[in-house]
């Protein structure tokens, strides 16, 4: 079983932003769970925990707060915001393999919402409020592709946040996800593209 979860957790860093990558690390989280072992035993200290930057900005929309506060809940991870002079923080917290997935899936989920959005507006003129309206669909289609395949097991993986990892929750304001729906139509289309997102061959395609 060791030299299993070896393997598959080096797939999961190997193909890490990848479609692959995301379903070898979750895969390898369940069986880690059912396991006699640790995750420290197969290379990784398990009680570390690390904080990274995912965005930051001098003033950070509702729509990108949005997205990153979908995704590391299905990471094992936890998402809070710093404030400092003239910027603003988006932070991520969780065990390092985690947090690295959770960030390069934000980062590739926010370059996919950026293109579509371009390339509606080749075609049509569309408002701050409608363009909020598409980030918080993505999120909220991105948000429920997750549960589904967690639910119905095509990724293989109940996921339970680390308690050294809740435990710094308790330090900060942790930023909850509601959705804003101003423009209906674009709402819907992000949910679809949200939903779509984890079918896609390459996350970084």
């Amino acid at each position: 079983m060791k030299e299993k979860l070896e393997k598959i957790k080096a797939l999961a860093l190997d193909a890490e932003g990848t479609e692959e990558g995301i379903a070898a690390l979750l895969l390898y989280q369940r069986l880690l769970e059912k396991s006699e072992y640790d995750d420290s035993d197969i290379g990784q200290d398990s009680n570390e925990v690390v904080r990274l930057e995912v965005y930051s900005a001098g003033r950070i929309s509702q729509g990108i707060k949005g997205l990153a506060s979908v995704i590391p809940q299905h990471f094992r991870c936890i998402t809070y915001l710093e404030r400092h002079p003239g910027e603003m923080k988006i932070m991520y917290a969780g065990h390092p393999d985690d947090v690295n997935l959770a960030i390069e899936t934000f980062n590739t989920a926010l370059m996919v919402i950026i293109e579509n959005v371009n390339r509606k507006r080749k075609n049509e003129q569309m408002s701050k409020s409608s363009v909020s309206s598409y980030y918080h669909g993505f999120s909220f289609g991105l948000d429920m592709a997750f549960k589904e395949q967690e639910e119905s097991g095509s990724l293989s993986i109940i996921i339970t946040t680390p308690p050294e990892v809740n435990a710094i929750a308790q330090n900060f304001k942790i930023h909850k996800y509601d959705a804003s729906i101003d423009d209906p139509v674009l709402f819907m289309k992000g949910e679809l593209d949200g939903k779509d997102f984890l079918k896609r061959k390459r996350l970084n395609e």
